[in-house]
């Protein structure tokens, strides 16, 4: 999809692929509305397409990931998303909701001490000890660590620290 920047003139693209291989950044951006040159290039100002162009490149991240997966596996983690963004009217919201989810999703199956320092600290910044029979919060002993509704590790509060083993592994609860 061609765009015209208002400011500039400048000729910018926008593009989200399909697995098929087309190009379907038109229907993504609902074009119907916007308006067009003589030259059939869509017209925005600077600020809507920076905002279009980091959508559909936060689009294709989704797809890609998808498309990577196997059918019944996709098909499984497609639903979740729908689950997740359903009542998230902004596409901002649901895009990042999005990502979030399939992020999560690569870590599934990973080995704790596999993953980066700073993997592992980001993780740990949101992390909650939890009981696995009534997920109240764990002071001291074994737990579930917790780091949000799509990502858990087993581990356990030492000295009100949380220890996750090396070869602790990580999962979805929800799956």
């Amino acid at each position: 999809m061609n765009v015209k920047i208002i400011e500039t003139g400048k000729i910018e693209t926008l593009s989200v692929y399909g697995k098929n291989g087309i190009d379907w950044a038109t229907d993504f951006i609902s074009d119907g509305g916007n308006k067009h040159d003589d030259d059939g290039n869509t017209i925005m100002d600077q600020a809507s397409y920076d905002w279009w162009a980091t959508a559909c490149d936060k689009q294709q991240t989704i797809d890609d990931y998808l498309y990577s997966l196997g059918a019944s596996e996709s098909e499984e983690l497609y639903n979740r998303i729908l689950q997740e963004i359903d009542g998230y009217p902004d596409m901002e919201d649901a895009l990042n909701i999005t990502l979030a989810i399939i992020s999560d999703h690569k870590l599934v199956g990973r080995i704790w001490g596999e993953l980066t320092k700073d993997q592992q600290k980001a993780l740990l910044a949101f992390a909650s000890p939890v009981s696995g029979t009534d997920s109240n919060r764990v002071l001291s002993g074994p737990c579930i660590v917790d780091f949000d509704d799509h990502l858990a590790v087993g581990g356990r509060v030492e000295d009100d620290e949380i220890v996750i083993d090396y070869y602790a592994i990580l999962y979805d609860p929800i799956a």
